[in-house]
């Protein structure tokens, strides 16, 4: 009891103790893990939830599948495409740049110098997500992510058989290859909440499936 409390008749305050001085040199994240509870330690669970492999994938040609996919990726801003319009949309002004494993698709077009020189760039997706309008792009051989992000028109080209329903399904049939997974339009609002659409990657995005 210390001597206010004698003289007050207050009760003595149970102060926690003041913590350790840190200590010369240690870092940032040894000060962090410090503060850490003993109890604590090593018993966070993982951030990353365990999917279970999908028990029934969509079906080649799924027509439920695509609708719901074509509806979310509408909604995001994407156009869908049937296969003989692709000709009249490369015609455009600009210049095309395509990965090598879609040109056999192409009929024959100017090539652009560069993708950045290129106002449509032309990559096949891998995936498609119904439940979310998504689209995964895996880097391989011949590849380059910059062509469904430099141009400011991307065209993907897809197969039918490519659809699974979920997130989840799509993303245990990830390939080793580093992925992009494409939602829509590049898009913004950060200026005064006005949705504008290109400001950090494609502003228009189409799909075709073959």
């Amino acid at each position: 009891m210390s001597d206010r409390s004698l003289r007050t008749g207050e009760p003595a305050s149970s102060a926690s103790p003041a913590p350790e001085p840190r200590k010369t040199g240690a870092s940032d994240r040894d000060a962090i893990l410090g503060d850490i509870p003993t109890s604590l330690r090593g018993s966070a669970p993982s951030v990353f939830r365990r999917v279970p492999p999908p028990g029934n994938p969509l079906a080649a040609h799924d027509t439920a599948g695509w609708d719901q996919f074509d509806a979310a990726f509408e909604a995001l801003g994407g156009q869908i495409l049937p296969a003989e319009a692709l000709a009249l949309l490369l015609k455009r002004e600009g210049g095309v740049w395509a990965d090598e494993d879609v040109l056999q698709y192409l009929p024959k077009i100017p090539r652009a110098p560069s993708v950045w020189d290129a106002e449509i760039g032309v990559c096949f997706a891998d995936l498609a997500i119904a439940e979310t309008g998504t689209l995964l792009v895996a880097a391989k051989s011949g590849r380059s992510r910059l062509t469904s992000l430099a141009p400011p028109v991307n065209v993907v080209l897809i197969r039918e058989s490519s659809i699974v329903a979920s997130p989840e399904d799509a993303f245990v049939r990830l390939p080793k290859e580093t992925c992009v997974l494409i939602s829509g339009t590049s898009r913004t609002s950060d200026i005064e909440g006005i949705l504008i659409r290109g400001v950090h990657g494609p502003r228009e995005i189409y799909l075709v499936r073959i």
